[in-house]
């Protein structure tokens, strides 16, 4: 009888040590995969600070584009242009490589390419300047059919559209985006706008801490 109960405790010391030994086997394998998921994620987190993003801190939509017909509008006088002092040398974008672009587009349709005009050259910069100008705020002010202080622009032609855009990657992104909106994509499209010829046009681009922005202008001069 007492070999018994010697041999039941001997079993049970026995079930006891296994399932201890057990059990820190399972907690071991537990601690080892927590360690392995902390080291993961603070890889990926270290690696994600370094991923280049495109600017976000405007989220206002593309206005649409917008004609206005200088015919009226000429006797507004020069507009006063803003300039923005700490505008960086070499935008992101390419604006000359967009205006082809939009020329290749022009031609895939069977319409005429649009020659660079001086004029609008120098007024599309001003409006780069404008749109902008502390913190994009004309550019924030702009909405459909209605784009800052396009309508006070001097200009000796019969009316200039306008498209803008803001903070996209590449030059091809410009153009898909305007692509993608039917007034956008019609302006750049237009042969002629309420009786004027359009024939001629031009792009500027600016780029900042706050963001970037896309101007192409189409007129008659």
């Amino acid at each position: 009888m007492m070999k018994d109960n010697i041999k039941n405790r001997s079993n049970l010391v026995a079930k006891i040590t296994q399932i201890l030994f057990l059990g820190l086997i399972i907690i071991g394998v537990i601690l080892f995969g927590s360690a392995l998921s902390r080291s993961y994620e603070k890889t990926n987190n270290t690696y994600s600070r370094f991923t280049p993003v495109i600017p976000s801190s405007i989220n206002t939509p593309t206005p649409s584009p917008v004609f206005t017909n200088k015919t009226t509008n000429k006797e507004k006088g020069n507009a006063t242009k803003v300039t923005d002092a700490s505008k960086p040398p070499l935008p992101i974008l390419n604006g000359g490589n967009i205006f082809n672009l939009i020329n290749q587009y022009r031609s895939s349709k069977g319409l005429p390419f649009l020659s660079v005009s001086s004029e609008l050259c120098a007024i599309a910069e001003g409006r780069a300047d404008l749109m902008m100008a502390n913190d994009m705020e004309a550019f924030k002010k702009s909405a459909t059919g209605s784009h800052f202080g396009l309508d006070s622009t001097s200009y000796s032609g019969q009316g200039v559209g306008e498209n803008l855009a803001a903070n996209l990657a590449r030059d091809e992104d410009v153009l898909r985006k305007w692509q993608s909106s039917p007034p956008h994509n019609e302006l750049m499209l237009w042969t002629s706008k309420d009786g004027t010829s359009i024939t001629k046009g031009c792009i500027a681009t600016r780029v900042s801490e706050v963001g970037s922005i896309i101007v192409l202008l189409v007129g008659d001069k």
